[in-house]
């Protein structure tokens, strides 16, 4: 009996000591994912064959729920911007482009330019463009113009413009993003300082024929951090994740997890969580968060790099990342953009004057 109660008393010991044992190594698990960027897990993104579509510099392309394309991108040669309108074939595996388009501004000032345009595309097919109107952003504006496009119409198509330019803040290389609620996010830098801002925003009234942007937030952006290039993507559980590179001389981007708050009387606001750093050796982000909380970042530095993340189970600020991969074909690239339906995403980038795209399956 003595013998039956000695093992029974180590048993329930040893017992003990592997229960302590997996709750401590969940807890050191919880503290070293974010750090632990599991280097060598790679997610499994199919990315279709890059292709030349045209030349210029600085795409950014849309996507929305009927397979429709718009892309925007400036000019190789000088600061106008022009637009593509495509649409994707069977299986996304490419696009169907249809023939560029001129930005035309009717009684432009000798300042005005059309410097790191960006474009977003809703699933009622109003395209909503941004520009800088700097060659630099000492004093630079933001434009914003609003057009729609036919689902059923040629890829050849023009957008039919639906307001006149819109100078709508001041500050530089702007990012915007809009989810199927009709909900616009838009981030830009400063014009000269070293903050990056946002607003939060929506159509008007397009039923009533009234396009313009309703900026929720306020009549000004609200200052969320320091750095360059921001990058922002909403979800249609207005979540968003940020990206931008730290300053314009060092190669570390950074991260930032957001909640859109929407409080009756009171200017919407984005709770973001805690800055957070993405990788170094990284220059000029995009970023893709998708209804199922996981990320695609894309970034630059010589090549074009695709990383894939979901939503961290342990902290709210933090993402997991699953491994940095070269671009297919190791493409080499700027500026590279990326655009979604939540279904099929659209990466695009520029080199020596030529634009590039490739497509893929939403992971």
């Amino acid at each position: 009996m003595k013998q039956y109660l000695l093992l029974r008393f180590t048993f329930a010991i040893g017992m003990t000591s592997l229960l302590l044992a997996g709750l401590t190594g969940i807890e050191l698990q919880a503290q070293t994912a974010p750090d632990a960027s599991n280097e060598g897990v790679e997610a499994s993104v199919a990315w279709n064959k890059p292709e030349k579509f045209d030349t210029g510099m600085q795409s950014q392309a849309a996507i929305n729920s009927s397979g429709m394309v718009v892309e925007i991108h400036r000019s190789e040669s000088n600061y106008k911007s022009w637009y593509h309108v495509g649409r994707l074939t069977q299986y996304g595996q490419s696009v169907n482009w249809g023939k560029s388009h001129a930005i035309e501004v009717a009684g432009r000032s000798p300042r005005d330019k059309q410097v790191f345009p960006t474009v977003a595309l809703t699933n009622d097919n109003y395209v909503i463009i941004e520009y800088s109107d700097g060659i630099d952003k000492v004093g630079s504006e933001l434009h914003y113009r609003v057009g729609r496009i036919s689902p059923s119409g040629s890829v050849d198509q023009d957008i039919e413009w639906l307001t006149a330019d819109t100078i709508y803040d001041t500050g530089y290389d702007s990012s915007l993003s809009v989810n199927a609620k009709g909900v616009i996010v838009e981030v830009h830098e400063s014009d000269g300082k070293t903050g990056i801002f946002y607003r939060i925003g929506h159509l008007e009234d397009p039923s009533a024929g009234k396009y313009s942007i309703v900026w929720d937030s306020g009549d000004l952006g609200i200052q969320y951090d320091n750095g360059v290039i921001p990058h922002i993507s909403i979800n249609n559980q207005n979540q968003v994740v940020e990206m931008h590179q730290i300053n314009s001389k060092e190669s570390i981007v950074h991260y930032r997890r957001g909640t859109l708050q929407f409080k009756s009387g009171s200017p919407a606001r984005i709770a973001f969580e805690a800055s957070q750093r993405y990788r170094e050796n990284a220059r000029e982000p995009a970023v893709l968060l998708t209804d199922r909380d996981s990320v695609v970042a894309l970034y630059q530095n010589g090549n074009i790099f695709w990383e894939t993340g979901v939503y961290h189970t342990y902290n709210p600020a933090y993402i997991w990342w699953q491994g940095n991969v070269k671009m297919r074909d190791n493409a080499l690239g700027r500026y590279p953009g990326i655009g979604s339906n939540d279904v099929y995403m659209i990466a695009t980038w520029h080199l020596d004057g030529k634009l590039y795209y490739a497509t893929a399956f939403v992971p």
